[in-house]
């Protein structure tokens, strides 16, 4: 029995020292604990109303203002991602993995949540969330491809996605649903499916079995920043070229297309920011509590206007003959004539990302509404 007993206490001592580093890697939390959010907004009469009254009466609102409202309908009742995240986890896997958010004690939170009071710990587990901040509030990566392309592409050219339906999702989300068009308009969006068919970027791999990655996926070109943080041959070609030529010269022509597929889709974005700003703004002063159950009232400035969508999904065929062009020169006219065209290019990118910069701070006071996560045909979900 002695043994047994002596057997039993150094597994559960072997299983806490497992579980020690995992629980290490939070920070501190508040006190009182944070709160799950509420996802609610009040309507044009001054009501507060939660998602699933806006997702029931108004589901073009929704997506055009709130994108981090994930969620879906069952039964005719709408839920928000943490009820299918905790109830239906394998049909939010097969249907929406773009709905962001992990479990802590057994409650399910969105990425947002995590990455205001968990940031280190989203970066070394979750860096698939795309996304930043702005004025306080955590916006996907959808909403700033929506809104501020001019800074997604200064900061961020690692958030890959595009348009479907008018909606923004991520690379992974493409690769599950449409591989055959991601290798054939993205060939840059390296990365690939883990044992759980949850899809991450060359850079997650590197980070976390950089042996898998550089046996699998030799093609993955990149290297490692000043921060020992992996970044592939697309980020470098934005925010470092010319380290990225003195180190690595065999980059040049990829480096170049990169660099033109990058321009082409940021142009199309900027694009549509131009064509679906209003000439007058239809923005309300909408009365809202802050957070944390602060007593005091702010006033956000957020655009009401519901828009017409238009389809901009098809690729542009100035990619195709951009590609063209690129891969049929010969290496040593690249290294000649493509080198003072992409520095030229890097030159024009930057002045422009300047300028919609300027012109976004002095325009938006407040974060401006974005289409989220549509839910295609949900409602026949069963």
């Amino acid at each position: 029995m002695r043994k047994i007993r002596n057997f039993l206490m150094a597994g559960a001592f072997l299983l806490l020292s497992l579980a020690v580093p995992a629980l290490a890697q939070f920070e501190p939390w508040p006190t009182p604990s944070p709160p799950a959010p509420v996802w609610g907004d009040y309507d044009q009469d001054q009501t507060w109303h939660q998602a699933a009254w806006w997702w029931q009466n108004n589901p073009a609102w929704v997506r055009a203002n709130h994108p981090e409202w994930w969620g879906d309908f069952y039964h005719a009742v709408w839920y928000p991602a943490a009820w299918w995240w905790q109830n239906r986890p394998d049909w939010v896997r097969a249907h929406h993995p773009e709905w962001w958010g992990d479990f802590y004690q057994g409650v399910w939170y969105p990425a947002g949540w995590w990455w205001q009071y968990q940031p280190n710990w989203c970066q070394q587990n979750h860096q698939e969330w795309w996304g930043d901040f702005y004025n306080a509030v955590w916006f996907p990566a959808a909403w700033w491809w929506q809104f501020q392309p001019a800074l997604v592409q200064q900061y961020h050219p690692e958030w890959w996605g595009d348009w479907s339906n008018e909606v923004w999702y991520p690379a992974g989300w493409w690769w599950r649903y449409h591989p055959r068009w991601v290798r054939a308009n993205h060939p840059e969006w390296w990365g690939d499916f883990d044992d759980k068919r949850v899809w991450h970027n060359a850079a997650w791999w590197h980070a976390h079995n950089p042996a898998w990655a550089s046996h699998h996926h030799p093609e993955w070109l990149g290297d490692y920043d000043d921060h020992h943080i992996w970044r592939d041959l697309n980020w470098w070609a934005v925010k470092n070229p010319q380290s990225a030529r003195e180190h690595h010269p065999e980059w040049t022509q990829a480096m170049q297309l990169s660099l033109a597929r990058q321009h082409i889709e940021w142009r199309r974005a900027l694009e549509r920011v131009q064509a679906e700003r209003p000439s007058v703004p239809e923005n309300q002063h909408v009365q809202r509590k802050e957070q944390a159950g602060s007593s005091d009232w702010v006033e956000v400035d957020r655009q009401r206007s519901q828009r017409v969508e238009k389809p901009q999904h098809l690729r542009s065929a100035q990619t195709q003959a951009v590609e063209r062009q690129s891969t049929s020169a010969p290496a040593a006219e690249a290294e000649g004539q493509h080198l003072p065209h992409a520095k030229a290019l890097e030159h024009r990118q930057a002045a422009q990302a300047r300028t919609i910069e300027q012109q976004h701070h002095e325009q938006i006071r407040a974060p401006e509404p974005a289409p989220g996560a549509q839910v295609p045909g949900s409602q026949a979900h069963q």
